[in-house]
């Protein structure tokens, strides 16, 4: 799937999901533009070399594109915590993976642009 359909799959069931939940459980910014930069943002910073140019995952990292998370609870909070702490090798269940995934990605982003990732993350998971 192309990523400009999966970005609008992924509007459409952000938006669609999202009403009449409470607050804390949709994505702040939980605006089009929000999703949309995080979108652009994936590629830019490196989460496709360990998450797959689709998020479905690759070796190096798990689907993006589910609701069976592995470390975090599927919120937009826990999903902020998770791209900004990141998983620690530690934590990893599969001993076939070696590396955890760094703070931030190991990219140099800043509050906002996590905030971004995750709502484009939030938004695709719910697909």
């Amino acid at each position: 799937m192309s990523r400009p359909l999966l970005t609008l799959l992924a509007l459409g069931i952000l938006f669609g999901c999202t009403r009449g939940q409470s607050s804390s459980s949709v994505p702040s910014p939980s605006d089009e533009s929000a999703v949309i930069a995080g979108d652009s943002l994936y590629g830019r910073v490196g989460c496709d070399r360990c998450h797959g140019v689709d998020a479905g995952g690759t070796l190096n990292g798990g689907s993006l594109r589910t609701t069976n998370w592995k470390f975090n609870n599927g919120s937009f909070d826990d999903l902020v915590r998770v791209i900004a702490e990141g998983v620690p090798a530690s934590a990893l269940h599969d001993r076939t993976r070696r590396q955890g995934m760094p703070p931030r990605g190991g990219a140099a982003i800043t509050g906002e642009q996590i905030r971004q990732l995750a709502a484009f993350v939030y938004a695709i998971s719910k697909r």
